[in-house]
């Protein structure tokens, strides 16, 4: 068995990274020529090895759904499935100018933007390296003109951490708190962002403290300028 069939998130990934490279890349077109050049390269991957489904597969709608995913969970293999929202792909680290809520003066932190479907296979891969995650790609739904990307992921019990909890499991493995962001931090021994790590996306378990949902990624130029320039990080 190839790489596709062992590793489908791993090769998924690899396929759609290594099509935009040579297709479009970074000086290339805008956000809207990159989210459409990789709806259609990952549509390839998956039509090409088995993983192509449709809108028939798609999990319904319910209140145990988040701002990025559908959920469904699947008791007979301890798994939490879930499947990003029709031609969405969760979210994605942004510089946003605001205005301080103190002085009133303009000010630059980081939030949650859009994310492309390549980035959104790259902060599960990025999960499973740094939290020891097991997430594994299990569908690629055509849906409407996009997609929905479906993932599966261990069902972990636990109960909310408290802030105190979250700062000191990033802390302790080597991340530093973004300032005048909420709930960004940033590892720079290996250059990785996290975003969107609040209560709701860590569980506290007897064995420690578990991000379920904490997306991670490599910053951008546009990032990578903000923590030189801003959060004085050596990016």
């Amino acid at each position: 068995m190839g790489l596709a069939q062992n590793h489908p998130l791993e090769s998924a990934a690899t396929y759609t990274r290594r099509s935009y490279e040579a297709g479009l890349g970074d000086e290339e077109g805008g956000w809207f020529d990159r989210l459409q050049f990789e709806e259609d390269q990952l549509r390839n991957w998956a039509e090409a090895n088995g993983f192509l489904g449709g809108e028939h597969e798609l999990i319904p709608a319910s209140p145990a759904e988040g701002v990025e995913h559908r959920v469904l969970l699947d008791k007979a293999r301890s798994l939490v499935i879930k499947s990003t929202h029709p031609e969405t792909y969760g979210g994605a680290p942004q510089i946003s100018y605001d205005a301080d809520e103190l002085t009133g003066r303009p000010i630059q932190r980081l939030v949650m933007g859009k994310a492309t479907p390549l980035q959104y296979l790259e902060r599960w891969l990025l999960s499973n390296i740094v939290f020891a995650d097991d997430v594994r790609l299990e569908r690629v739904l055509s849906i409407g003109y996009g997609l929905s990307i479906v993932v599966s992921q261990p069902d972990i019990q636990g109960t909310a951490p408290t802030l105190e909890d979250i700062s000191a499991f990033f802390t302790g493995i080597g991340f530093i708190e973004l300032p005048h962001s909420t709930n960004a931090w940033y590892r720079p021994f290996d250059d990785i962002v996290a975003i969107d790590a609040h209560q709701a996306n860590l569980v506290q378990t007897q064995h420690g403290l578990v991000p379920i949902d904490v997306p991670l990624f490599r910053p951008d130029r546009d990032i990578r300028s903000w923590l030189k320039r801003t959060a004085k990080i050596t990016a």
